[in-house]
């Protein structure tokens, strides 16, 4: 495939030329200056904006120009022409000549002055703030970025401003007109931010949002934007359930608020489409293209919708995080929202970028296992502890294996170097009225099995970007299409196989299931079966949006925007006869997985912005969601497949189990939002939505939601500003509360819904029919209630900055599973409980500059979160599913664990602390915990901190940009269910720890118990299995997640080469993590689990 992606690259370079001119040359008597423009922006890179009205003014032209520079062409042209140009970057922007206003007779020399507001690429700013400072005359740009302004004074001071552009004051000078040209923001507090159906600035925005830039996002080497996001958002910890390229990822934002198994991830926006994919039933069954059976037999579960979307096509990704921004969502955005916005063309000559690069991944660390001596050493100390006799069956490893044979199974599956390549090529440009951006990636990479797997991914994307003459009416189109192909092994738990134990393949190449056979010992090989044929995931991806814009009055506008998106997922696994035990008769078995979802969406909008008395700045949007989602799954297991050759066809197999789920899903709503900015000092907002899901049945299918919030910038009062300065240059006071509702779980639950069930008889040779599900309609909204302030603070001429957050967030009328007797043929039915959950926390963002010189400057800044979970209440709990699970006023989170206090020195055994002080150890599940029957007591398991920092240095033409994330967390120890018996000493291999800190004999005090052959006693079987404290440990970390080193090539050698500008850079992920955890990884809390990789690129951007 990648000679394939080559050619597509070569295809879109050869389509753009350049142009090196060492002058202009043209000659013509009597000639418009638009004949002349034309044939200056066919010999060069620039481009000439006007009115067509200007130039009917200007005389004709007698020139002739031999390579000519543009500078002296440009005088030529415009010497006795009442016209005037500036040059922008590359646009020359044409108007008539500024005329000195006639002041009129008496003391208030008044004029009329008009305008035009752009940027530096020469696009037009309609709605741009104009302001006469120190009154309260002030009006909007038109959609063509013109304004009109009467009764002014020639010394009148005009303040103009646009979000996401550095204001500026412009003194008029006597002129009647004026050029007006703003600069982008190169402030945090002037960035803009996203607060739902539009813009703001962090200045006044009145919510929680974080924004990754398309800098950050590019320096990652994964094809998962969502993974550039960990460690770069207070509040969300970012979790892939696997290690897989395609796994799913699990999106905690602001703690977990659902009792039930519904998904919590927070909705996804690209480019105004709003992502649907999946069951809503969490990230690892369901919430990706992968549905049904297939999902769950899957190693990287149902995978990530946005595996596949390159993150160097993305300009940024907002996360709203409080109901403030996320309140206009609606229910769809009660867990947040995260928005993509893609790259989008910009005016000027065209561009085309390439970047392309390749590397390698290998495993970061191994399980410390035991050599062949400590483990022959551990067996036998075992077998007299337990006062057995070894014998060939039941200690091969003894006496029949060759105890000198040492392997490291880890590396004999794992050990592979991994390798990745990829390649992008971009070509952008347009201009002042149309501009165009197409991109092609692919990336391919292998994993780190010594079986084969790979991972491949092709995609493209589209930006068309088209407005008026008059700017009044503007359209845009995005489309991403991707498509991915995942060759997954599923790798076998492979570190607890003995040393010395037979090797897995024999000399042809298969299961060596004779010498395991030979001892009884061929379960050692069934976790094997499945890797010779990996499972294979295709998936195609589209998602696109269509927004059109027309301006029918001055601020008041008219919007359309339809989205769609559609995941189709084919996945296959096979169980093939070569792979199984000969021994057991074996037959092949298939397993097929089909699943497709889409969705369309269309908003209607209005906006309408003006300004009131000068001060006041009034913006409103409003408008109607109607959606609708569709998703479909078959998954069919198929066996009896008497041969291989055959397996890959259906037909010849027997039918075992079909699952079919066909999920229709209907959504409709209405919305507002009111801003109220008065003197750009106090804000206020208002929204509100009306909802309506198929979800619920009727009468229950509606809800009313909404939000208010308020900030102030008190530095800018004057009385306060002679306080805070020199030291406090801005600070500003937020909050906001509001309501949200969630629809989540499955569709249709107030229906009664019927089938067949296998098995049962039929009666006069017609088949029974069965309910599938009992019903209710009563079940409604599940409601959010939320609060929410802030405090954001900069130091010293804004080098320093300070951003603080509190939340405390309700989430009562849990939708869930609801107990009912067993005469009604259910255990359960799906309803609401007046349960509450509460997160609550704070979070914190500091950033500085601590140096700034001409050729060096450093960045740093660094996040925290803390956050808090409670079961507020529940009401009759002791009736809940969760009565044995949960108890009111703890953390859901929570678990219920024996309290290890150490090893008896006399018998080996583990020791427990007696809770409940009747003299006996007990686990038991089926009561609540610390009761009388009952010896657990609860431990909580939520991170206590999570967090992320950032540096980023640059020297002349070098830059090094280094991020981290951290936790302080406890986890579950990684030894935990790490054997089946509970207890060290069996035929299996076990870590160093455990054998360096083991009891062996009476007064030793150890940390682990004695080594034994036998199954331990039930309450010992607890303690190693997930049942006690001794299984659970500090799992804190510190990870570099990302180091990018980049060289900025010479603009000379650049020119040479016919490029504009080139750069190398050297990025590694996951290099290595500073952790106390014993196991492999305090994020992947499995023992034998596959760990992250650690990742090396190297490679080159240039542009042409």
């Amino acid at each position: 495939m990648r000679p394939t992606c080559l050619t597509l690259l070569l295809l879109l370079l050869f389509q753009q030329g350049f142009s090196q001119t060492a002058g202009i040359t043209f000659k013509g008597k009597g000639v418009s200056l638009a004949t002349v423009f034309a044939s200056i922006e066919k010999q060069t890179d620039y481009t000439f904006y006007y009115k067509v009205e200007v130039l009917e003014k200007a005389r004709n032209v007698d020139v002739d120009f031999r390579k000519e520079p543009l500078s002296e062409v440009l005088k030529v042209l415009f010497a006795n022409q009442p016209l005037k140009y500036l040059i922008i970057d590359k646009n020359i922007a044409v108007s008539a000549s500024e005329q000195p206003g006639t002041p009129t007779s008496g003391p208030a020399a008044l004029m009329t002055v008009s305008g035009t507001v752009m940027n530096k690429r020469g696009e037009v700013l309609g709605n741009a703030s104009v302001v006469v400072k120190g009154t309260l005359k002030g009006t909007f740009t038109k959609a063509d970025g013109t304004f009109v302004l009467e009764n002014m004074k020639p010394e009148d001071l005009l303040k103009v401003s646009f979000i996401g552009y550095q204001a500026v004051e412009i003194s008029i000078k006597g002129q009647e007109k004026l050029t007006i040209v703003l600069q982008e923001a190169d402030n945090q507090l002037d960035e803009v931010v996203a607060q739902g159906y539009s813009n703001t600035t962090k200045r006044l925005s009145t919510s929680s949002v974080s924004k990754v830039s398309s800098a950050e996002l590019g320096r990652q080497t994964e094809m998962n934007p969502l993974l550039a996001l960990q460690g770069r958002v207070p509040g969300m910890v970012v979790t892939p359930t696997t290690t897989y390229a395609a796994s799913s990822i699990e999106i905690d934002l602001r703690g977990k608020s659902l009792l039930s198994g519904q998904s919590g991830r927070p909705l996804i926006v690209i480019d105004g489409s709003p992502l649907y994919v999946g069951s809503n039933q969490g990230a690892a069954n369901g919430d990706g293209p992968a549905q049904g059976m297939a999902a769950g037999f899957s190693p990287a579960y149902s995978q990530n919708p946005l595996y596949g979307l390159n993150p160097k096509d993305i300009e940024s990704i907002e996360i709203l995080k409080d109901v403030g921004a996320t309140s206009i969502y609606g229910s769809a955005g009660a867990n947040g929202v995260i928005l993509i916005t893609t790259k989008r063309g910009k005016a000027g000559s065209n561009n085309v970028e390439v970047n392309a690069s390749t590397g390698f991944s290998r495993i970061t660390r191994y399980w410390n296992m035991l050599t062949t001596p400590q483990y022959l050493e551990m067996r036998r100390e075992a077998f007299k502890n337990d006062g057995i006799i070894p014998t060939p069956q039941n200690a091969p490893d003894l006496l029949v294996w060759d105890t000198t044979r040492q392997v490291d199974w880890q590396k004999e599956i794992w050990g592979k170097m991994g390798s990745n390549f990829s390649a992008n090529a971009v070509i952008s440009g347009g201009t002042a009225q149309f501009t165009h951006r197409l991109s092609a990636n692919y990336n391919t990479s292998s994993d780190i099995t010594t079986a084969s797997g790979s991972n491949d991914v092709i995609g493209v994307s589209a930006a068309l970007d088209h407005r008026s003459r008059d700017s009044r009416f503007s359209l845009g189109f995005t489309a991403n299409y991707y498509y991915t192909k995942s060759d997954i092994v599923r790798t076998p738990s492979i570190s607890t196989l003995p040393p010395n134990a037979p090797p897995i393949y024999d000399e042809t190449g298969g299961l060596n299931w004779a010498a395991y056979n030979a001892v009884g010992q061929a379960s050692f090989l069934e976790s094997f079966v499945w890797m010779p044929t990996p499972v294979l995931s295709k998936t195609n991806s589209i998602s696109s949006n269509l927004r059109l814009k027309y301006e029918i009055l001055r601020g008041l506008n008219l919007i359309a925007s339809v989205g769609y998106n559609r995941n189709d997922n084919d996945m296959e696994m096979f169980k093939t006869i070569k792979s199984q035990n000969p021994a057991s008769f074996p037959i092949g078995q298939a397993l097929y997985g089909k699943s497709k979802s889409n969705n369309w969406t269309i908003e209607p909008q209005a906006s309408y912005e003006n300004t009131l008395l000068g001060k006041a700045r009034i913006s409103v949007v409003t408008g109607a969601t109607i959606r609708q989602e569709f998703r479909e799954n078959v998954s069919i297991y198929a066996g009896g497949y008497s041969n291989d050759a055959l397996i890959r066809v259906l037909s010849p197999g027997n039918i075992w189990a079909i699952t079919n789920e066909r999920n229709p899903y209907k959504y409709a709503g209405i919305f507002g939002r009111m801003g109220l900015t008065w003197d750009n000092k106090y804000v206020l907002e208002l929204s509100g939505r009306r909802d309506g899901s198929s979800r619920f049945g009727p009468g229950r299918r509606f809800g009313n939601f909404g939000a208010v919030g308020l900030a102030w910038i008190a530095s800018d009062e004057q009385w306060l500003k002679k306080i805070l300065a020199p030291v406090i240059s801005f600070l500003k006071f937020n909050a906001n509360t509001g309501t949200a509702g969630q629809d989540g779980g499955s569709d249709y639950q107030y229906l009664s819904r019927w089938g067949q069930s296998f098995g049962m008889l039929t009666y006069d040779d017609i088949d029974p029919m069965i309910a599938l599900q009992p019903f209710n309609q009563d079940y409604h909204w599940q409601l959010t209630r939320e609060l929410n302030l802030g405090m954001n603070l900069r130091f010293f001429r804004n080098d320093l900055s300070l951003a603080v957050n509190y939340y405390r967030k309700r989430v009562g009328n849990q939708l869930t599973q609801n107990p009912t007797p067993f005469i009604t043929g259910f255990p359960t039915v799906f309803g609401n409980w007046d349960a509450t959950v509460q997160n609550e926390g704070w979070e914190a963002m500091f950033s500085a500059t601590p140096v700034r010189t001409k050729n060096f400057s450093w960045t740093f800044s660094v996040n925290a979160a803390i956050n808090r979970n409670k079961l507020l209440q529940y009401p009759d709990m002791k009736n809940s599913p969760f009565a044995r699970t949960m108890t009111v006023g703890k953390s859901t989170t929570e678990k219920y664990l024996l309290h290890y206090v150490g090893v008896d020195p006399m018998t080996g055994w583990y020791q427990f602390e007696d809770y409940n002080k009747d003299g006996w150890i007990k686990n038991n599940p089926n009561v609540m915990p610390g009761i009388a029957d009952d010896n657990r007591y609860v431990f909580d398991q939520m991170p206590k901190v999570t967090g992320g920092m950032s540096h980023a240095f640059y020297y002349k033409i070098f830059s090094l940009n280094l991020s981290f994330d951290y936790r302080i967390q406890e986890g579950r120890n990684a030894f935990a269910g790490m054997l089946p018996s509970g207890i060290p000493g069996t035929l299996s291999n076990i870590p160093v720890e455990l054998f360096n800190h083991r009891w062996q004999k009476p007064g030793d005090n150890a940390r682990y118990a004695k080594f034994s052959t036998q199954s331990a006693p039930q309450h010992q079987f607890g303690a190693t299995t997930g049942g006690s404290t001794l299984t659970y440990t500090d799992a804190s970390f510190l990870r570099f997640r990302n180091i990018n080193f980049s060289y900025t090539l010479p603009e000379k050698w650049m020119q040479r080469l016919g490029m504009k500008n080139g750069s190398l850079n050297i990025t590694t992920n996951n290099l290595f993590v500073i952790t106390r955890y014993k196991g492999i990884d305090p994020e992947i809390q499995t023992f034998g689990s596959m760990p992250p990789l650690k990742t090396v690129t190297a490679g080159f951007s240039v542009n042409f």
